[in-house]
This record gives C-alpha cells, structure tokens and sequence, in this order.
C-alpha cells in the first residue's frame, strides 16, 4: 500500500484499493496562455485550476510548469508552495529536471508523489537516493537506455531491476509507482494490451502503478470514448493510479464505477460519498 499526505488528508492507494485520480490541468503543454504566463513569473491560476479539479472529482493534483527559457527550479518550488497553501489534495510534483524535483520536494512539508524519472541508471538512482532521508513516492517510467520497448515482458524487465535496486539501497518498495507507459494504439495496434499486461503483472506483484491516461487515444476521433474504456480495463487489471482530466465528468465517473465493479469500492461506498456530494 503506498501513502500520500496533503496538510489535512491522508491518501492510500495501490492494488485492490480505489484508483488515484490525479488532476492533470497544471501543465503548459498546449496552453499558450498558462506559457506566457510562467514565462512572466505569474502563477495566478493555479488557485483556479486546483479548486475545479478537487471539485470536478480529482483527489491529487499534478503540478508541472516545465518549458523552455524557464528558472524551472525556482518556479516549482514557488508552485508548490502555493498549492499547499491552496489545497488539502497532495501534490504529484511532475519534473524532468532533478534538482528542480529535489529542492520542490523540500519545499512540500508533506508526503508527495514525485517523477517522472526513467528507468535509466542515471535517473532514478539519484532521485532514490535523495528520497531516502525526504520521504517521497517515486514514479519511474519503464524505459531505460533502449528506449521504450512496445513489449510488456521487456518493460517488466526494468520494473524487475529497479525493484533490486530499491531494496538493495532500503528505498520502500510502497513508495515505489512504476509507469507503465500507456502508447498510442493508433500507432501500434497492441499498445493497450501490453500496457495493461504490464499493469496486470506488476499488480499482481503487490507493486503499485501508474499511467497518463490520455496517451491512449492520441491520433484517434473520439479520444473520451478511448479513453473511458481503457481507464476501465486498467482497472481491472489492477492500475493504482491515473493521470487524467477531472474536468471531464465522464472520466471521473467510469473509473468510480470501475472500482465498484473490480470490487475496489466494496457497497459503492465512495462511489456513493461522491455523487451525493455533488448532487
């Protein structure tokens, strides 16, 4: 079972328990005015963003303002500090710069998840090494120095190494997330498939896991209709976590009623707690 704290909640996930919804929104890709806006130092709308997608269903929120001609370390340390400030949801403080994700860690005084890092020695090495006296959940991504293999059995090879490793160095094998690397199935037919062997296996390992959800559906019509199934199918495969858009009533309703049906919501309590929520 892996934990997460926020300054009021605490959040346990992992196999056989309800799925993470993470709030995808804080993210510049494809967002020229939430760019122009880090580029100016201005990080208004994260108050925003953080309270519609806890309403919308959301209960952990990813912070990411990676772009070019930033002080992304100094941005991110100020954007997670704010957050804590803004919202009782803990934080996925989202990275591919190291020392931006290690001084932002420091800078939360609770219990996050952080990535992404890859399965490449020179990545999640150091970032488990600095997490071992600061506790974190760390998210690897199931890649590593050939690249990402289309092939579930090669990406469990990397899960299978970066498990060693952690328990060779003391790192909790709980505050271990992997990655299974959701591809587009419109460039590779089997892509869903092996992702959700992936998932499956590592589950099944007692390991928890993670995907983006959206990956999926890239170059196809219809993405929400991709999307939906395969969130419910990773489900009961076993995901422990999905990044996703909680915006989108239908995604946060599929994966509810998913935990029901995998028997992950025994009685459809949450599922209920929810929809009299905002009924």
């Amino acid at each position: 079972m892996t934990e997460l704290k926020s300054k009021v909640s605490l959040l346990n996930f992992g196999p056989g328990l309800p799925a993470v919804r993470i709030g995808e929104r804080i993210n510049p890709t494809g967002k020229p005015k939430m760019q122009e806006s880090i580029k100016n130092g201005d990080l208004s709308f994260l108050g925003e963003l953080a309270r519609e997608q806890e309403a919308a269903g959301a209960n952990a929120l990813g912070v990411n303002i990676g772009m070019h001609g930033i002080d992304e370390k100094s941005l991110l340390v100020r954007a997670v500090q704010e957050l804590e400030e803004i919202t009782s949801l803990p934080l996925y403080i989202d990275s591919s710069q190291p020392e931006a994700l290690i001084a932002a860690r420091g800078a939360y005084p609770h219990k996050p998840l952080v990535g992404s890092c890859t399965g490449e020695d020179v990545s999640y090495k150091p970032l488990m090494a600095a997490f071992l006296d600061q506790p974190a959940v760390l998210v690897v991504m199931l890649n590593d120095e050939k690249g990402v293999s289309t092939r579930a059995e090669d990406r469990l090879e990397v899960a299978e190494k970066i498990v060693a490793y952690a328990d060779s160095r003391g790192f909790p094998k709980e505050d271990l997330v992997l990655d299974c690397m959701a591809m587009a199935v419109g460039a590779e037919p089997t892509a869903a498939l092996e992702c959700l062997k992936c998932v499956k296996e590592l589950s099944n390992q007692g390991l928890s896991t993670i995907i983006g959800l959206s990956n999926v559906s890239f170059g196809m019509p219809m993405r929400k209709v991709f999307n939906r199934a395969f969130v419910a199918m990773a489900i009961s495969a076993g995901l422990s976590a999905a990044i996703l858009n909680p915006n989108s009533t239908e995604i946060v309703e599929t994966v509810m009623a998913a935990d029901v049906l995998a028997n992950r919501d025994p009685y459809a309590m949450n599922f209920l707690e929810f929809f009299r929520s905002i009924s």
